[in-house]
């Protein structure tokens, strides 16, 4: 479980998104025992990057007239590439839907985007990738990282692209597949048929519905091991705070999807901050003891994964497993546990 900073750092940020939304202070929020310098690297080493600002208002700070400037212009910028990309898109009929940190900075902070990010994240259907790559170089990016891939794991890390004429402004990750294919294709990977074209406050933006916004989260947290589960459950908590969740609808295309689980961990955490999740859904979701002991290992470790083979090979393995993908684990495992035991053997001689 988490430390008391963990928690005390974790429940100051939801609250500061309760008092931008207007909401009711969050249920576990009490005036905790360390300020803003021992809290904010707390947040940080829990993968909390980027969220500074909004973790000051939780703890009753004003933000100085330069930081909301700061937001302001951060939020500005990426929206009107953001736009740029809508209309070239939607013209174009490419399928594709905004993820992440650009959909909900444009749905639901328009009162202070608080709710930093640092890049544009963009999930396109695999078929208009090469369409959808091209426009974007046509606004003036370019391609400095391309679709990588990996053994078994299919499409692992999504194209990523710069400015050409300032690369610090702001990058663009597209991805062809859902959480950069750490597992094998599910029915649920085809969602065109729900993206959802809505009117925000910054323009027009082809987003997901929240339910699958939730998903998408879950399945990003797994392939990295919730190496930034709180900008996730940030999420997560506004969208069941200013939507109308259909939770019937998100345990099924958990199960579909093979992302109880992982699911499960973002709502269990919320549920421990005294967020109001069905608990019917909660005990449907739940792994055996085992594994939600592991999955809460996840979130308070601070410890990420290294560059080695080793570290990567192990966290893939993990990943498979814990979206019950018995088949890819046995295979991945039976391919890779062998070099590794080479590896192994010839660094101890």
């Amino acid at each position: 479980m988490l430390s008391n900073l963990q928690f005390e750092s974790f429940a100051a940020l939801l609250n500061g998104a309760a008092t931008i939304h207007g909401l009711d202070a969050v249920p576990a929020w009490q005036n905790p025992s360390q300020g803003f310098k021992v809290l904010h690297p707390t947040l940080r080493s829990m993968g909390g990057h980027n969220l500074g600002l909004l973790l000051k208002i939780g703890l009753g700070e004003e933000l100085e007239a330069g930081e909301k400037k700061q937001l302001l212009f951060n939020s500005l910028t990426r929206q009107q590439v953001a736009q740029k990309i809508q209309v070239q898109f939607f013209d174009q009929s490419i399928r594709f839907a905004f993820v992440k940190g650009i959909a909900q900075d444009a749905k639901y902070w328009s009162n202070l985007p608080a709710r930093m990010y640092s890049d544009i994240d963009i999930w396109v259907h695999p078929h208009d990738f090469n369409a959808a790559q091209q426009t974007v170089m046509s606004l003036g990016y370019e391609k400095i990282r391309p679709v990588q891939k990996l053994p078994l794991t299919h499409l692992q890390v999504p194209a990523l692209f710069s400015q050409q004429a300032n690369p610090k402004v702001c990058s663009i990750d597209m991805h062809p597949v859902p959480f950069d294919g750490f597992r094998r294709p599910k029915e649920w990977d085809n969602i065109w048929g729900r993206t959802e074209t809505v009117e925000t406050s910054v323009g027009v933006r082809t987003v997901l519905p929240p339910e699958d916004e939730i998903l998408f989260w879950a399945g990003n947290q797994l392939k990295s091991l919730f190496g930034q589960w709180p900008k996730a459950c940030l999420d997560t908590f506004v969208m069941i705070q200013r939507e109308n969740i259909d939770w019937h609808y998100l345990q099924q295309a958990a199960r579909n999807a093979n992302l109880a689980w992982p699911l499960w961990a973002l709502l269990s955490m919320l549920n421990s901050f005294h967020i109001d999740i069905p608990q019917k859904i909660l005990e449907d979701l739940a792994p055996p003891q085992f594994i939600a002991t592991h999955l809460y290992g996840c979130m308070s470790s601070q410890k990420k994964a290294g560059p080695s083979r080793l570290d990567s090979g192990l966290r893939v393995l993990q990943v498979l497993g814990l979206s019950q993908d018995w088949f890819g684990s046995l295979h991945y495992g039976l391919n890779w546990l062998p070099k590794r035991m080479v590896e192994q053997l010839w660094l101890s001689r």
